[in-house]
């Protein structure tokens, strides 16, 4: 879960630094002041381009990491189609367009509702992956107590080597097959300025399939694309996921 009914939406939680409840009349003392967002750089509506394709980053890159987790899924009604309460995190006394779903999407609401619906797509064809019914060992050492041959590793901008430091903001991780080796890789990146993540060597080759720094249809393309470098390039604020090409021979998202 990312948000919920209650506090920012999806679109608020990238454009406010600080809830706006004026409207609710009880002179903004009414919702939650703890709302971990971050307006990047303009508070509020804006026609920056820059500040607004950074903004769609960060909600892809947000989406993605909600749908590539384990467990069900909570997606807030709206959220795929940037639907804003103009800052307001306590809207629940609004019955009036503040508070009412979004029905007029523009270009970019209509973009990143497709990334939406692929990233749906890719979750339900990875889902024997992502179950949480079937624990994975951690490391490269499998434990016999865990059933099936699959293993989570954890890295940072270098292989096996993650950083859990409160000031860090790069992780990445990556799930391998005993027999088949890397299935998945996922890097993330929320520092300010790119980051080059070292990648296991995948026999299979890998596709890039998510790379939420990308403009929206090359974001989580239809057919994604072979990645041969050692190395992948994370822009700031974003997400890639690799996937060993044989999971998604022919399977179009």
């Amino acid at each position: 879960m990312v948000t919920a009914h209650d506090g920012f939406t999806l679109a608020d939680l990238v454009s406010y630094d600080h809830k706006d409840n004026r409207a609710n009349l009880e002179d903004n003392r009414d919702g939650s002041d703890d709302n971990r967002s971050w307006n990047h750089g303009v508070e509020g509506e804006t026609d920056d381009p820059q500040i607004e394709a950074g903004r769609l980053s960060t909600m892809r890159a947000m989406l993605a990491t909600l749908l590539l987790s384990t467990g069900t899924p909570m997606l807030l009604m709206g959220d795929e189609v940037r639907r804003s309460q103009g800052g307001n995190n306590n809207a629940w006394c609004q019955d009036n367009p503040l508070g009412w779903m979004h029905w007029q999407p523009n270009d970019d609401d209509r973009a990143l509702r497709q990334f939406v619906q692929r990233l749906i797509a890719l979750r339900h064809h990875l889902c024997g992956l992502l179950n949480p019914e079937v624990p994975h060992a951690e490391g490269k050492q499998l434990r016999l107590d865990i059933p099936g041959h699959l293993s989570r590793e954890w890295h940072g901008i270098e292989l096996g080597q993650p950083d859990w430091a409160s000031w860090s903001h790069t992780l990445a991780w990556s799930l391998s097959d005993r027999h088949h080796g890397p299935l998945l890789w996922c890097g993330l990146n929320a520092y300010v300025t790119p980051m080059d993540f070292q990648l296991p060597a995948c026999p299979a080759g890998w596709l890039r399939v998510i790379d939420t720094s990308l403009p929206a249809g090359q974001d989580l393309p239809a057919q994604p694309e072979h990645w041969t470098a050692p190395t992948a390039p994370v822009a700031n604020n974003s997400l890639m996921l690799l996937v060993a090409a044989p999971l998604l021979n022919g399977h179009p998202l």
